[in-house]
């Protein structure tokens, strides 16, 4: 069973799982893409990169997509899209390659990581600390995104989240946590009795609450607490981790219900740990998770009880290394994965099958009947009767510009992957 995991490494998750299995004596390998133009980067390895010219996505793209079935992969395991996606997301020819895959008899397993798979309406109904109710905007049009997730089920073998929370918005998908490689997670512990050091790590400070954290900091700064505050944003993860193992107290997020990895890794190190959990997801999966669960309503008094209550923080400190060990090491979640590899690979075909590759992109609707096979409806025409006389309506320009580019890209990906 030889197994392709790409084409992103959020946090370098995909390289920590695609090192184990290889440990473990699998044929894994770990493809990510890189933006040659990329102003920044965290600093997580990769097995193998892709640099994308911004100049030539679609050709970098491609070249890629040849070379791995030339590898002749059994599973692709793609995490948050797949290796083609041009445009605007979930629109166009993005995810074209799942169904050209899967004609070549393989099988895919489909990760969702996010805001992939959150859908705005839904979270803010069953999430009252939601980010989209305080005012984050989701760059993913939902009904796009939900037309997405319906052509992915048509192709996709198995989905995957790496939480109960993720789950809650495709109940069909299987959980495959977050892990962490624990021998590079020394427990540390705290490091300061009287005064703490706070930490607090973002990359999108709307995401993490970030305005809610630092007002609450300033106003127990104010009141006279002692204590030392860091944001941490933009380093090099393995600077960011030098300033984690100086704290006492890490304080993750405010919205998004669930456990990330900057919390996982904080209570690794053996930290007081505050993130904001849905109760209702974790505890039938995790029970009791160790961490000060806080939101925006409660930030300053919860942080003001951690500055103040030393006992406290120690009893996080200890119950929160011991809970990753239990749920979250890469060992134990690499076997989980081989596990759903090995179900898949046994399967016989996918979930279902219900039409054409073509059939799930928004073009505009025709009635020449030399178009119309391309409208995202699928229906074949009404053919011509001998006595029809009545001319077809000419095509309007956009209409054409958007046939010709349907079909140059069914022309490009017959040609790159149908052998």
């Amino acid at each position: 069973m030889k197994v392709l995991m790409a084409p992103k490494n959020y946090s370098g998750q995909v390289y920590l799982l695609g090192e184990r299995l290889r440990a473990m004596g699998q044929d894994v390998d770990q493809l990510e893409y890189v933006s040659t133009d990329a102003s920044a980067s965290m600093g997580y390895r990769s097995h193998k990169t892709v640099n994308l010219d911004p100049a030539h996505v679609i050709e970098g793209q491609l070249k890629a997509l040849q070379d791995s079935l030339a590898e002749n992969y059994d599973i692709y395991h793609f995490w948050n899209r797949s290796m083609f996606f041009v445009g605007r997301p979930y629109e166009m020819f993005m995810g074209m390659d799942i169904a050209l895959i899967k004609a070549r008899g393989k099988k895919v397993i489909y990760r969702f990581t996010g805001n992939d798979i959150r859908y705005p309406s839904l979270d803010k109904e069953v999430n009252p600390y939601s980010f989209y109710n305080y005012g984050y905007e989701s760059p993913y049009d939902e009904t796009d995104l939900r037309r997405y997730v319906e052509y992915l089920r048509a192709h996709v073998d198995q989905f995957v989240v790496q939480d109960p929370e993720l789950q809650q918005f495709i109940p069909e998908a299987t959980v495959v946590p977050r892990c962490l490689k624990l021998e590079d997670w020394p427990n540390v512990g705290l490091q300061n009795d009287k005064h703490p050091v706070v930490v607090h790590a973002s990359t999108n400070d709307m995401l993490k609450g970030t305005r809610f954290i630092e007002q609450a900091v300033a106003e127990l700064q104010d009141e006279g607490l002692k204590f030392r505050y860091t944001k941490v944003s933009n380093l090099m993860h393995s600077d960011a981790i030098k300033i984690y193992k100086g704290a006492d107290i890490c304080i993750d997020n405010l919205h998004q219900g669930c456990l990330t990895v900057f919390a996982m890794e904080c209570m690794a190190l053996g930290k007081a740990t505050m993130n904001y959990i849905r109760d209702d997801l974790y505890k039938p999966a995790y029970g009791n998770v160790p961490v000060e669960n806080v939101n925006p309503d409660n930030i300053k008094d919860k942080l003001r009880l951690l500055i103040t209550d030393l006992e406290h923080r120690k009893e996080l400190s200890i119950q929160g290394r011991h809970f990753i060990e239990t749920h979250f090491d890469v060992k134990n979640v690499a076997e989980q994965l081989l596990k759903v590899y090995h179900e898949v690979a046994d399967r016989s075909g996918p979930q279902r099958t219900d039409g054409p590759w073509f059939r799930r992109f928004r073009l505009p609707r025709r009635t020449n009947p030399a178009t119309q096979k391309y409208v995202t409806n699928g229906q074949l025409p009404t053919p011509r009767t001998q006595n029809s006389r009545q001319r077809e309506p000419r095509i309007e320009t956009q209409n054409r510009y958007e046939f010709r580019k349907a079909r140059l890209g069914e022309h490009l990906f017959k040609r790159a992957l149908i052998p």
